[in-house]
């Protein structure tokens, strides 16, 4: 993998200056604001490549962003944490064409993700249309979908265990979000060619062991948000830091050698996160945390 200059410092301060000045508003009016300010931040392509306008940035620093703002507003942490996966979903899974690709156009247009709350859940059916796919069913419950660009859906066809993931534009004619909360979205016929398709060459997904940290990516940056909300200094919560700064400095080596790392890799981060889970759920006044199901 490429050398990436890691500029913490920067970001965090960007994130904290962010944060901030967040308004007062509730609701979708907020979560619009923020996608917007986040994307003029330069927040929503920080793991984007210099090269297409991205800061190129490590995960390391995603975390720190994350815990930044978490620290002032879970909610909007929360949603930018699961945009970092998603937007990194074709790394995580695809081909070497599609990351080029999705790497290069969610940079350049500044995408912002929104998908299931739980990444493993391929709650859709997909039919098999010849040169198409066609998912149909409901989302829920659901992140960021009334601010996103793009969804990922995911789902299985009835003959076939490995579940697709691809993504559609959120205004999708075969995609629609009812109510102001993003929490649910109804998905009918919505038809996605088959090369979109991720990880998949003439339909088969190609399964690599990189696949498998997708799930603990998203929930050590849950933990990581839920340390940041607690706002408080006990040294029961600096331990617990500590302890994520830890497993995020090990799932950094991952990310930088995705394409080398073995499935006991993956396996031993697992392992990490679910222990960092149980640290934090064991601390007082803990919050209810959100976990998914892996590949």
């Amino acid at each position: 993998m490429p050398h990436i200059v890691d500029d913490a410092a920067r970001w965090e301060k960007v994130a904290r200056s962010f944060a901030e000045r967040l308004p007062d508003a509730d609701g979708a009016a907020r979560r619009r604001h923020a996608v917007r300010e986040l994307a003029d931040n330069g927040l929503t392509t920080l793991l984007g490549p210099a090269r297409h306008g991205g800061a190129e940035q490590p995960w390391r620093v995603a975390h720190r962003v994350v815990r930044e703002i978490g620290r002032v507003d879970v909610e909007i942490a929360e949603l930018l944490g699961r945009h970092y996966v998603w937007y990194w979903i074709a790394e995580f899974i695809g081909t070497d064409e599609k990351i080029d690709h999705i790497g290069e156009v969610s940079t350049r247009a500044r995408w912002f993700y929104g998908g299931a709350t739980d990444p493993g859940a391929a709650e859709l059916t997909v039919v098999d249309d010849g040169d198409v796919m066609l998912f149909t069913g409901r989302i829920a419950p659901a992140v960021g979908a009334d601010v996103s660009t793009m969804t990922i859906l995911q789902g299985t066809r009835p003959d076939v265990a490995t579940p697709i993931s691809a993504l559609a534009y959120t205004s999708h004619t075969g995609i629609s979000v009812p109510g102001n909360d993003g929490s649910r979205i109804e998905v009918t016929a919505a038809d996605i060619p088959w090369t979109g398709a991720l990880g998949h060459v003439d339909k088969r997904f190609e399964p690599r062991p990189y696949n498998g940290l997708l799930v603990p990516t998203l929930e050590l940056l849950l933990l990581d948000i839920a340390l940041a909300g607690r706002r408080t200094d006990d040294e029961a919560t600096a331990a617990a830091t500590r302890q994520a700064d830890h497993v995020v400095e090990h799932a950094q080596q991952l990310h930088d050698h995705r394409r080398t790392i073995g499935d006991a890799d993956v396996r031993a981060q697992v392992a990490l996160v679910s222990g960092l889970a149980a640290t934090v759920r064991a601390l007082p006044h803990s919050p209810q945390l959100v976990e998914g199901r892996g590949r």
